[in-house]
């Protein structure tokens, strides 16, 4: 009985590690997805390859075969290393700038650039009548097409 009472805690750990690893993968089935599909091109290619391979100099129906699951597998182990490449988020693309500081480049008139992560990116201010002059820290508040929407910091 005390054996099983002392090994009681380390199931309960194991649980709970278990439950975090189900609830926060490492990666998704979305990832893993994405990266199925970006291998498909260079799948299909080896095919046809080895296809002429086989018609044109009559390599073995074996050997191809072979070849082509070699280049599976080799896709397969890969996605472990790339993986976080091929992850995406919620924060991906424009709405990921929502938020962020920028600094005006050139004076919003009420077009012109701000400079964000060291990129510059076209905006517009908020206010249309406003004219914010270079060195000013502005906040991005949305999107318009392809222009970040800004506004002075208080």
């Amino acid at each position: 009985m005390a054996e099983k009472a002392s090994a009681l805690p380390n199931t309960v750990k194991h649980r709970a590690t278990m439950e975090h690893c189900r609830s926060n993968p490492a990666w998704s089935r979305k990832t893993l997805l994405r990266y199925a599909l970006f291998q498909v091109p260079g799948i299909i290619l080896v095919g046809v390859v080895l296809w002429v391979l086989h018609a044109l100099l009559g390599v073995s129906t074996r050997i191809a075969w072979t070849l082509l699951l070699l280049w599976l597998a080799k896709d397969a182990l890969m996605f472990f290393f790339v993986w976080p490449a091929y992850q995406g988020s919620e924060g991906d693309g424009w709405y990921s700038l929502i938020g962020l500081r920028g600094e005006v480049r050139r004076p919003l008139r009420p077009e012109g650039y701000i400079r964000i992560r060291g990129v510059l990116w076209k905006a517009k201010a908020e206010d249309e009548t406003a004219e914010i002059l270079p060195g000013t820290q502005v906040d991005v508040v949305g999107r318009d097409g392809i222009q970040l929407i800004v506004r002075t910091r208080p």
